[in-house]
């Protein structure tokens, strides 16, 4: 580089683009780094070089701070919020909040179901799957505020054995059963059964995907996004799948067919109120209902934490019906209501 004339300075700065951008993909991050550092303190660097060079150095530095032993798969999702409540590139901080932990328990289910992992009851992902999943803010757009989740993959693949999770297989499963799930059309519970005949985790998804889709005022709708890449004839586009507050009937309905059946004499009745306390352990919740009473509802196994830990402190609706030993009010759903 040392050897290229002053006069050349479009010259110098396409191969300093070219050399910084050789040692990130040979995964040399930390050579790359001061290369880049070094580069961008020339005072005579090219506007167009500049902003190229920073963009890599970003890259770059996101790379590093990854788990030790993986990588970016290439693959990711991008989550947008949009509504009068959400300006551009902002949103309440405990919606936002609300709404990654929302979305990143439905992928982290996603990746668990199409891993082949034994269904959780309870606690945290496995270590597996939560090194899989990689948060990043992205820059904001006119009216919306965006997350992307990337995901990554190991380093080191095992040359015996094929990975347990792809990154591309995760994504696609998450798009094909969230474009089912909120479909209308006559077969599609048939169709979300054979995508997904374990009874566990069909509903577990379903009450998942629920959570994530706008019940406040101020969000009126969320988009998933991905981009697809060129594949044969197929030119790359982003796919997206728009999920406003009708698609929560849809998804309602689906939930309601899996249902089991109440008992003969008993009716399913409603309580809303806002969800105070729980302990899944000990299978019951409480809601602060009307006049300020306060009502505890039993839960069955299926009431899982990543489902109704979000809920808590919200307006919720619980369907449910009086058991016929001392009046035990026993819940069968419970969802978010608009408040």
């Amino acid at each position: 580089m040392g050897q290229i004339p002053e006069a050349k300075g479009r010259t110098w700065a396409i191969l300093a683009i070219s050399h910084a951008s050789l040692l990130y993909k040979a995964r040399d991050y930390g050579e790359a780094e001061l290369t880049l550092h070094s580069y961008l303190a020339r005072k005579d660097l090219l506007p167009f070089a500049r902003q190229q060079l920073r963009e890599l150095l970003d890259v770059v530095l996101d790379e590093q701070a990854l788990p030790q032993g993986y990588k970016y798969s290439g693959d990711e999702i991008v989550f947008t919020l949009r509504g009068k409540d959400i300006g551009r590139g902002t949103a309440p901080f405990d919606l936002v909040l609300q709404k990654a932990a929302e979305f990143k328990n439905v992928v982290a289910r996603a990746a668990e179901l199409r891993g082949g992992f034994p269904f959780r009851r309870f606690g945290s992902p496995p270590s597996e799957v939560s090194g899989f999943l990689q948060s990043r803010a992205t820059q904001p757009a006119a009216g919306s505020y965006r997350f992307s989740l990337k995901l990554v993959e190991e380093q080191q693949q095992d040359l015996l054995q094929a990975p347990r999770l792809r990154a591309a297989e995760v994504s696609e499963s998450l798009f094909s059963f969230t474009r089912i799930a909120c479909s209308d059309a006559p077969g599609a519970r048939d169709e979300l059964r054979q995508m997904v005949p374990d009874d566990d985790y069909r509903r577990v998804m379903l009450r998942l995907l629920r959570n994530v889709i706008p019940s406040d005022k101020g969000l009126s709708e969320v988009e998933l996004a991905r981009p697809r890449p060129k594949v044969g004839d197929e030119e790359p586009f982003i796919e997206k799948l728009l999920l406003g507050r009708s698609t929560r009937t849809s998804v309602s309905t689906k939930l309601r067919a899996e249902e089991p059946p109440a008992e003969a004499t008993s009716e399913i009745t409603e309580l809303r109120g806002t969800l105070r306390a729980l302990h899944l352990d000990q299978n019951w919740l409480e809601l602060a209902v009307d006049g300020g009473q306060h009502r505890r509802c039993e839960t069955p196994v299926s009431v899982l934490d990543d489902v109704v830990g979000p809920l808590v402190n919200r307006k919720v609706r619980v369907r449910g019906h009086m058991g016929n030993r001392r009046g035990k009010f026993h819940l069968i759903d419970i969802e978010a209501v608009e408040e």
